[in-house]
């Protein structure tokens, strides 16, 4: 009988996940890992809740009980979500959490007596340490995803508006056109270069974010006529260098030889899907291209020479760059730990959440990068809790080095924002604030007050 009512669960489980993901849903036979999981906290649950119920209950007697609840919990969780908000769902499955152990409690009133308490806290105090080491790992039971719409579209639509053969080739060429149009250095200070790179070329999100990343650190700290973009989008290969890994060897050895290095700082942003290994994915359409990883990055950084460096990186797992790259003259700043993913990928969205709030929203109004990053995880927090996602725990590494010879850049974007502040009359500012950038934070500061 256990065994029946544990594949009548799992029947139900697989069939309501399948609907979930909807049509042209695909198969992902790893998250059986996470459904063993999910089977052994069950079995955990009924031995635990039976040793301290007096007098003993056998433990197949308390499995009996929740193999017989869960799929009907699993019918509502499904189609309450279905029905609800999403910020709704982790509230719904809390509360056929407490309903359950109310009916195990109504159920073993008479077996255990006066021990009903005692089983609810053990059954409670169980269920929430499962619950959170599920999170914090992020363990998933989902076997069925799905297919990403704009992707799908994306795949079906025209071929790349060149041949592979003849955008590769055109390469180089278009790599030294870009650099040929950075300005010189400004002399007598330390000058700011920008190089961007978006990797993945089948979602727009990335080359969305890198644009608006030049744009933002542009207006902040004056790089604007030392911007280089690398971009894979696959909308348009004509406009920018492809982002693959040669081009962003050339292009920072190219950067370099027009910094003065021992003065000059590079800003570097890269944003795409990533990994753990670590590494940053490198596509745009069926190109052959070379995978980006932390040993390559810091090879690279270092053939060029330059000395003083802010790294952002903006995919899932960013954080495990951290040590190829941290050294004194070396900020790097990331949008995930080691561990985790991050968000806000989609192809409907112009920012992940990390370039949102960082980009867009923090770093208008703080006060120094280390302010920036430290409003940027706030905010992170609060909208993963609000949506109840695993946190992506962004991380960041703070060269002693490289905060003094930053300081400069942030003396001089305080003193032109004052500047600004006082050449502007009453309407002024209130044009400004009503044009700011929708969710800009205060928009008073993005208008230079």
């Amino acid at each position: 009988m256990l065994l029946a009512l544990a594949l009548f669960a799992l029947g139900c489980w697989i069939a309501f996940d399948r609907w979930v993901a909807g049509d042209g849903a695909e198969w992902f036979g790893y998250g059986l890992g996470g459904v063993a999981w999910h089977g052994l906290g069950l079995l955990g649950f009924a031995w635990c809740v039976s040793r301290v119920a007096p007098p003993l209950l056998g433990w197949r007697a308390i499995l009996l009980l929740v193999l017989v609840y869960l799929p009907w919990a699993l019918s509502a969780s499904v189609l309450l979500q279905h029905w609800l908000p999403e910020q709704l769902a982790p509230w719904c499955d809390a509360g056929l959490a407490v309903l359950g152990l109310l009916l195990l409690g109504v159920l073993l009133r008479r077996d255990v007596a006066g021990g009903v308490v005692r089983v609810l806290a053990v059954a409670t105090l169980y269920l929430l340490a499962f619950g959170a080491l599920s999170v914090v790992n992020g363990i998933s039971a989902s076997v069925w995803y799905p297919v990403d719409a704009d992707a799908a579209d994306a795949d079906a639509a025209e071929p790349l508006e060149e041949s592979n053969e003849r955008l590769l080739y055109a390469q180089p060429a278009r790599l030294e056109a870009a650099l040929q149009q950075l300005a010189p250095r400004v002399a007598g200070r330390p000058n700011l270069f920008f190089v961007g790179f978006a990797g993945f070329g089948d979602q727009r999100v990335f080359a969305e974010e890198i644009r608006f990343a030049a744009q933002s650190i542009a207006q902040r700290y004056g790089s604007g006529t030392r911007t280089l973009t690398l971009v894979n989008d696959r909308r348009d290969q004509a406009e920018r260098p492809l982002a693959t890994v040669v081009a962003l060897e050339q292009a920072l050895q190219g950067v370099a030889q027009r910094m003065d290095l021992d003065q000059d700082v590079l800003f570097l942003v890269l944003s795409s899907h990533g990994s753990a290994d670590p590494e940053l994915a490198v596509s745009l359409g069926d190109l052959p291209l070379e995978q980006l990883d932390g040993e390559g990055l810091r090879r690279a950084l270092d053939l060029a020479g330059i000395r003083w460096r802010v790294i952002v990186i903006s995919a899932c797992h960013a954080g495990a760059f951290i040590d190829d790259l941290k050294d004194p003259g070396t900020i790097v700043l990331t949008a995930a730990a080691a561990s985790k993913t991050s968000f806000g990928c989609s192809d409907d969205r112009d920012l992940t959440y990390f370039g949102e709030a960082f980009f867009r929203d923090a770093l208008p109004a703080a006060p120094s990068l280390r302010a920036a990053f430290e409003m940027t995880r706030r905010l992170i927090a609060v909208r993963e809790q609000r949506e109840g996602v695993s946190p992506s725990d962004p991380q960041a590494w703070f060269g002693v080095g490289m905060e003094r010879r930053w300081q400069p850049f942030e003396a001089a974007a305080a003193s032109e924002v004052r500047a600004l502040a006082r050449t502007r009359t009453p309407d002024d500012h209130a044009r400004c604030a009503r044009a700011a950038p929708a969710g800009s934070h205060p928009p008073s500061r993005a208008c230079g007050r």
